[in-house]
């Protein structure tokens, strides 16, 4: 918005205006949630039944995630072009997974529901993001991407100049699979894109969920995943740093840099008050809308495929309830009694319960998420 006001401001101007906006107002709206909602009992309990150690807050607001949402949606607004269609979607999308996860928390903490909003919902609502923008990317012709010479393209059609629906393979270097086809066939490979690109957001966004149990987990992992998804925006998105690197040139990507450093310095800001112990839980509204988030940007990137390594730790804490979920129902169907796996899930609970304090807990698993990332940076390079 204020790029058409002030058309004179460069890039940079506008990347470090959206980067101070963000800062202030995540700091000034978080301290506000804080005080309303510890005045008004607006608050989260930790879940006694658990019988964690070590944990000192037991009533906190859950609110952390508005925090972000507002910040980012007010940065971005005011300093990014409406008009690209990548920013369009973005703005979008975290209205969109932040309105589902504030409804959530909104029924934890006033309708004291346990259970939240039915699962169903979300993935009805995550799921219909990924065809919004399967759709968008595949028929828009400003989302066209340039792919190096020398670079592998997996294809049922020869190789054009650019093309739209692309993806970087992992551990395959300089290889690509395009997702165009043959006419014939081109709505079956965009139903395949949009059922993949479904599946990819939905488990995303539900393994940060399912990692926001420790104060400020959820929070540094994320940050690590959207400081790799900048520079790789900031890479594909330059004409000259994606020629010189022998990399992807996404058309209109670096747009997201504005967006994306809001959301980093938001994140950053409200781990202030999240870190142990919190003054603050980031909630539903953060945790949903920072993985459906994450796995846009990716997507974006192209490096969709990636995100089991880059998001290594969330991926990991997600195998953990679903091995626990299926080995009790495997062992109470065989022995007629269930047993567990682990001492509770997800695994940073698991590690809490084994006598680990959750600072420890906090600081090794964000030491391993730092290694993952570190490899995928390597990999997509």
């Amino acid at each position: 918005m204020i790029k058409y006001i002030f058309p004179q401001l460069s890039f940079f101007c506008c990347i470090l205006c959206s980067i101070f906006t963000s800062l202030v107002l995540t700091f000034s709206i978080c301290k506000f949630i804080i005080t309303f909602c510890n005045k008004k009992n607006m608050v989260d309990e930790v879940r006694e039944e658990l019988h964690l150690k070590n944990q000192e807050n037991k009533k906190v607001p859950p609110f952390g995630g508005v925090a972000i949402i507002l910040s980012t949606l007010i940065s971005t607004i005011l300093f990014a072009d409406l008009k690209n269609i990548y920013v369009q979607l973005l703005l979008v999308s975290i209205i969109a997974f932040g309105g589902v996860g504030f409804y959530d928390d909104f029924l934890k903490v006033f309708k004291k529901s346990k259970k939240g909003v039915k699962p169903i919902i979300k993935l009805i609502i995550q799921g219909g993001i990924g065809v919004l923008i399967s759709f968008n990317v595949f028929e828009n012709n400003n989302t066209a991407v340039r792919v190096p010479e020398n670079y592998k393209v997996v294809s049922l059609q020869r190789q054009e100049e650019s093309q739209k629906i692309i993806t970087k393979v992992p551990f395959f270097k300089k290889t690509v699979i395009d997702y165009n086809t043959h006419e014939f066939l081109k709505y079956g490979a965009l139903l395949i894109y949009a059922f993949l690109l479904a599946f990819i957001i939905a488990g995303t966004s539900n393994a940060v969920n399912l990692t926001d149990g420790v104060d400020g987990l959820a929070l540094k992992n994320s940050l690590l995943a959207i400081s790799v998804l900048t520079l790789f925006s900031t890479l594909y998105g330059n004409e000259f740093l994606a020629f010189f690197s022998n990399s992807l040139f996404i058309k209109g990507i670096s747009e997201t840099i504005i967006f994306s450093c809001a959301l980093f310095f938001s994140c950053l800001t409200c781990l202030w008050f999240n870190a142990f112990p919190a003054k603050m839980f980031i909630g539903d509204s953060g945790s949903l809308m920072l993985g459906g988030v994450i796995s846009i940007l990716a997507i974006f990137l192209r490096i969709e495929l990636f995100l089991p390594i880059l998001c290594g730790l969330f991926f990991i804490e997600t195998v953990t309830v679903i091995l626990q979920v299926f080995y009790f129902k495997y062992t109470q169907k065989k022995f007629g009694q269930g047993k567990k796996l682990f001492l509770l899930s997800p695994l940073h609970y698991h590690l809490i319960k084994k006598g680990w304090t959750e600072v420890n807990t906090t600081t090794r698993l964000t030491i391993i998420s730092l290694i993952l990332t570190f490899i995928a940076v390597i990999m997509i390079l």
